[in-house]
C-alpha cells in the first residue's frame, strides 16, 4: 500500500511530512516522508484496511483504503478544525473532545456531484449535514452539495456508522465507516445511475 498524507480542507492539498500512518488491527505502520508519501509493502494487492493517520497539533484521520492503489489521506490541523467549528456553528464546541467529525464528498465517476443530500443513518437523533459552498467554506444555509460535492457531519459518536446520498430519484448504497474521538472520518460516497450485481 502506498499513498500521500495531505492537508485536509485545503484546495492546494499540500504534503504533510512526519505523520504516523497505522493499519488498524495489523502490526504495520509507516511515517509520511518527503511529499507526504508513505508505503507499506507487506499487504496483498486488493486488501482493504482502515488507515489511521496522526500528527501533533492535528486531529486524527481515519479512512478505508485498498492495497494496490494510491491513497490520499487528508489530515486536518487543529487550526483548520477550529475554523471549521467557528464557520459551521456552535453545535460542535460543547462535545468536540469526545466526538468525531465525518467529512467527505459525493462523487460520480470520480468527479464531484452537486445537488446531493447526505444522510447519516446510524444515530438515534437526526444530525443535519453541513455542505460547503463554491469557496469550500461550510455554509449552514445550504440544503445539498454544491459543485465540489463536499459535506460534513458533527458531532458524531465514536463507533460504526453508515451514510448514504440521495440525488433526485437515485440513492447510493450505504457506506459503512468507523469513527473515533477527536478524529475526522473521511468518507467518499459514489452515486451511480444503476448497480449491477452477480447473485448465486
Amino acid at each position: 500500500m502506498s499513498g500521500r498524507v495531505i492537508t485536509g480542507g485545503d484546495p492546494k492539498a499540500t504534503a504533510v511530512r512526519g505523520a504516523r500512518v497505522q493499519f488498524q488491527q495489523l502490526p504495520f505502520e509507516a511515517v509520511s516522508l518527503k511529499e507526504g508519501r508513505f508505503e507499506e509493502p507487506n499487504l496483498l494487492e486488493g486488501s482493504s484496511v482502515i488507515l489511521r493517520a496522526s500528527r501533533p497539533a492535528h486531529w486524527g484521520s481515519m479512512m478505508f483504503a485498498a492495497a494496490g492503489s494510491e491513497t490520499k489521506v487528508p489530515l486536518f490541523s487543529d487550526k483548520m478544525m477550529t475554523a471549521f467549528t467557528a464557520l459551521a456553528g456552535p453545535r460542535m464546541k460543547a462535545s468536540a473532545e469526545g466526538e468525531s467529525v465525518v467529512w467527505g464528498r459525493v462523487v460520480s465517476g470520480g468527479g464531484p456531484v452537486a445537488g446531493a443530500q447526505v444522510e447519516l443513518m446510524t444515530t438515534t437523533e437526526a444530525i443535519r449535514p453541513v455542505y460547503f459552498n463554491a469557496m469550500m467554506i461550510p455554509d449552514p444555509t445550504l440544503t445539498a452539495t454544491s459543485g465540489n460535492g463536499l459535506y460534513a457531519f458533527y458531532p458524531v459518536a465514536p463507533g460504526a456508522h453508515a451514510v448514504q446520498a440521495i440525488l433526485g430519484e437515485r440513492t447510493s448504497e450505504p457506506v459503512l465507516f468507523p469513527a473515533d474521538a477527536r478524529t475526522v472520518s473521511n468518507v467518499e460516497i459514489e452515486v451511480t445511475s444503476f448497480q449491477r450485481a452477480s447473485v448465486r
